[in-house]
């Protein structure tokens, strides 16, 4: 059936964006760890692109799935008989495949987020610090320009 064959060509074209972002999710690791956030926003929106081909992708897949189960008179792939129809093989092998990257993108991209918030603390901290140095001295400079002019002043208990 030309229709399977279609779900497969989308099935094949997906894994193949997937592996592209799976890439992009590891190099994300390595730029949130050397802390260039231009190198980071880059990535996302690389990675923004390959999802909406993705996003695309599934849209073609619903479609033709759907005109897939009219055909055949079933309302899910379980029912699709692997016997008459063998080449749906091919596309329940690739969408466990799809699945797989799916997690290990998952994974690695919560490792990530998890980097980018431990990040993100650590420079709220340093600017808190550096907050309650600057505070520090603007109250030592303002005491000490307060008693600048204040001379010193001698008694003698003597008299």
């Amino acid at each position: 059936m030309n229709k399977i064959n279609e779900l497969i060509n989308i099935c094949d074209n997906k894994l193949e964006l997937l592996k592209k972002m799976l890439q992009m999710t590891k190099n994300q690791n390595h730029i949130v760890l050397t802390t260039d956030m231009g190198k980071l926003t880059n990535n996302i929106k690389e990675k923004q692109k390959i999802i909406d081909k993705i996003n695309e992708l599934d849209m073609e897949f619903l479609k033709v799935f759907n005109e897939v189960k009219t055909l055949l008179n079933v309302k899910s792939m379980e029912e699709i008989s692997l016997t008459q129809y063998p080449q749906f093989v091919e596309v329940k092998t690739r969408i466990e495949k799809i699945m797989e990257y799916l997690e290990d993108i998952k994974k690695i991209d919560d490792e990530n987020t998890l980097l980018v918030e431990n990040e993100f603390n650590e420079l709220k901290k340093k600017m808190k610090n550096v907050k309650v140095q600057q505070s520090s001295r603007k109250i030592a400079s303002a005491y000490n320009k307060k008693y600048a002019s204040v001379s010193g002043v001698f008694l003698d208990n003597n008299n």
